[in-house]
């Protein structure tokens, strides 16, 4: 009798372990919503096994209790997952996390507004919103070389810079032009002989030609609030008669300036502290006159008629508060 209870003891759990069993998975999402329809992969002993899960999200597998299966998921829409785990009669959840994803984006190539060739660089001025209200230095800081120091475009450091306009020196203030007037801007660092020998740097400036024959006319006021209001103003108008055009513009700026200077000075014995407040009111006002003519698709003459001026005021507070110190 002791031996058979000895023998049952040692076989049943043998049966147990050896038997085949089912156990049922279910996948879900992070948001415990089942995952339905998706492809995997059930590894056990040397068996893989391709399977499915159902609308509920549940797959069943099938094996040896205890037995350590493996569960393979590899979806687009889903990281990676892989996990071992023993069969055994209870119910199994995995959880899986969503890749990000993105809409569809379309990329439409655009060719680069500035480029450069044989000590050349060329800025294109197009639609682009960049150069929506923007004026002629707006539109030229775009270029490498460029920089603005106490509002003097400087070339590579340089100073003394030819300006010119469709290839020829010209009178007219080109700090007032708008960009939407401009079609290119030529900056040569390094000029050939035939410039002015007396310049070390050159920058042209190719006015838009309206292609359309017929008068046109164009509006433009920019209005800036910082400290004090300023306003830009400008109005052209023009005429295309096939190979002539004629240009006429008038512009009207007031720059109404604010600006306050706080500081220290040691002067023998004493200490300053002096606060300066400036106001200053700039006014420019100019009217023109371009006369074009064109000989051939790279060549034209002209003449330009130009007159502006300048009305400038400063007002300037200073407050001065010594203080004795002892001397050294």
């Amino acid at each position: 009798m002791r031996r058979t209870a000895i023998f049952f003891l040692t076989v049943i759990p043998f049966l147990l372990t050896a038997q085949e069993i089912k156990q049922d998975i279910f996948i879900y999402d992070k948001k415990q919503m089942p995952i339905s329809d998706i492809n995997l992969y059930y590894i056990v002993s040397k068996d893989t096994i391709a399977l499915k899960t159902d609308v509920h999200g549940k797959f069943t597998v099938q094996g040896k209790n205890n037995e350590v299966a493996k569960v393979v998921v590899n979806h687009h829409q889903y990281s990676y997952f892989e996990e071992e785990f023993k069969i055994s009669p209870q119910p199994k959840s995995i959880f899986l996390e969503k890749v990000f994803s993105l809409d569809e984006i379309t990329i439409k190539a655009k060719k680069q507004n500035i480029s450069r060739a044989f000590g050349t660089t060329t800025l294109n001025i197009d639609d682009s919103p960049i150069f929506q209200n923007s004026t002629f230095k707006d539109a030229i800081m775009l270029i490498p070389e460029v920089n603005i120091v106490n509002e003097n475009v400087k070339i590579l450091g340089k100073n003394k810079t030819l300006y010119l306009i469709n290839g020829r020196e010209s009178n007219r203030n080109i700090n007032d032009l708008l960009a939407n007037q401009i079609e290119k801007i030529e900056v040569i660092s390094n000029p050939s002989a035939k410039y002015q020998a007396n310049y070390d740097s050159v920058i042209n400036i190719v006015l838009k030609k309206n292609q359309n024959n017929g008068w046109y006319f164009n509006l433009n006021s920019n209005t800036y609030i910082n400290r004090l209001t300023s306003y830009f103003n400008a109005v052209d108008i023009g005429v295309n008669l096939k190979k002539w055009s004629i240009e006429s513009s008038v512009r009207y700026n007031f720059d109404n300036g604010l600006v306050f200077s706080n500081g220290w000075q040691n002067y023998q014995d004493k200490l300053e502290d002096y606060h300066t407040r400036f106001k200053v009111n700039k006014q420019y006002l100019e009217t023109s006159t371009h006369i074009n003519y064109n000989i051939g698709k790279n060549s034209n003459v002209g003449i330009d008629f130009s007159y502006g001026t300048h009305l400038d005021f400063l007002f300037c507070l200073n407050f001065l508060s010594p203080k004795t110190i002892k001397a050294r």
